[in-house]
């Protein structure tokens, strides 16, 4: 069994998506430690994962509203508030109209406590894999305590419905803005085709670099 930095790493370094409060990865040719900040796989409005439609230009179609072919920021947002409440209904298990920590860590998973003192993956070596092989290294990502610190704006402890609001359609900009690669505000097929071929491509190079570095455990 595998130590609890090891999960982490390999789940920060897989083409995960995201839900609700995961930071952003980036896919591209790796260009050193300063390479652009690599985002992660985000979920569109509405609920579904890039990496979870088969065709570009079947999502483009669905979020397309005026038909040019080609989707705004407004388009790419549309439908985002009724996604978001839905998300933030099934988080607030007590129905008291805000989160709490537990709440809010609760809709991510458990951790995998008790794994301390089990053998750490050599991430050094991981991350040069990675970028050996064309890949790019992926910054950490928060920890549940800091995500949750930065959506409580007010810092009174909960996160409310506002809050979570927030939190999320900043990072539908932020999404937005990953995918616009060429800046003019507009998706297009091209654009969403690109990025399947390339979180697909870092996939397989994390995939083969992990399970060398899991080898060396054994």
């Amino acid at each position: 069994m595998l130590n609890k930095r090891l999960i982490a790493t390999t789940a920060l370094l897989g083409a995960s998506l995201i839900a609700g409060f995961a930071s952003a990865q980036d896919f591209g040719r790796a260009r050193g430690e300063h390479a652009r900040p690599a985002r992660q796989g985000f979920m569109f409005p509405g609920g579904r994962g890039l990496d979870s439609v088969r065709l570009p230009a079947r999502l483009i179609g669905r979020l397309d509203t005026n038909d040019d072919e080609m989707v705004s920021l407004e388009e790419f947002t549309a439908n985002a508030t009724e996604n978001y409440a839905r998300q933030f209904e099934r988080m607030d298990r007590d129905d008291s109209g805000s989160l709490s920590a537990d709440e809010m860590q609760g809709r991510r998973g458990h951790g995998h406590d008790g794994d301390s003192d089990r053998p750490a993956i050599d991430t050094d070596a991981l991350n040069a894999c990675i970028v050996a092989n064309g890949g790019i290294v992926r910054p950490i990502p928060p920890s549940a305590e800091e995500r949750f610190a930065t959506a409580d704006s007010n810092s009174d402890g909960l996160v409310s419905q506002e809050e979570f609001f927030m939190q999320l359609e900043q990072r539908a900009y932020e999404q937005f803005g990953e995918l616009d690669s060429d800046g003019n505000g507009l998706l297009t097929v091209e654009e969403l085709q690109s990025e399947r071929e390339d979180r697909s491509t870092q996939a397989r190079i994390t995939r083969s670099c992990v399970a060398e570095q899991i080898a060396t455990l054994r």
